[in-house]
Formats: C-alpha cells, sequence, structure tokens
C-alpha cells in the first residue's frame, strides 16, 4: 500500500482499520482498553464515553481509531460487543 494512494489522512485510516484491524467500517469504533497510549497520545483522540460499558471504550472516527490501533489496542470485533453500537445512534 502506497500512503501517496491516499489523499487524506482518512481514507489511509479506514484502509488501515480494514485491512489490518478487522474493523467492520461502521461508526463508533469500539476498542480495547488495553494498549500503550499514554495521555500525551490522546490529545488528538476522541472518545465517547457510556457509564457502565467497561469492555471497551468506543471512538467517534476512524482517525481516533487508527491512533489508539497503532498504539496497540485492538478493535474489538466481537458481535456481543458490536451490538451495543445501536447505543449510541440517535
Amino acid at each position: 500500500m502506497h500512503i501517496a494512494a491516499f489523499p487524506d489522512r482518512e481514507s489511509l485510516a479506514k484502509r488501515i482499520l480494514r485491512q489490518e484491524a478487522g474493523w467492520d467500517g461502521k461508526l463508533p469504533i469500539p476498542i480495547t482498553w488495553r494498549g500503550g497510549a499514554l495521555p500525551q497520545d490522546l490529545s488528538n483522540v476522541q472518545i465517547i464515553h457510556t457509564s457502565g460499558d467497561d469492555k471497551c471504550c468506543w471512538v467517534p472516527d476512524v482517525v481516533s481509531a487508527l491512533i489508539l490501533f497503532l498504539k496497540g489496542h485492538d478493535i474489538i470485533t466481537n458481535t456481543d460487543v458490536l451490538k451495543k453500537r445501536i447505543t449510541f445512534k440517535s
């Protein structure tokens, strides 16, 4: 994959998350809490927080998900967790 083929970081993030992390292409994206992100890494990351969901954090955009993925956090593909996505639909 050549980076020049992707004119913006969102397109590149989508491609990486689909191919490398198993992302299903839907938003928001569930990410494991475990990983190597430090507080300073989180300055450009958006996180949706819902009380009571201790299995993961949810991010509303692919760039935030990619930042966390590159820091060692995994995209969650478990169908039971993905069913909770309905919580975020308005």
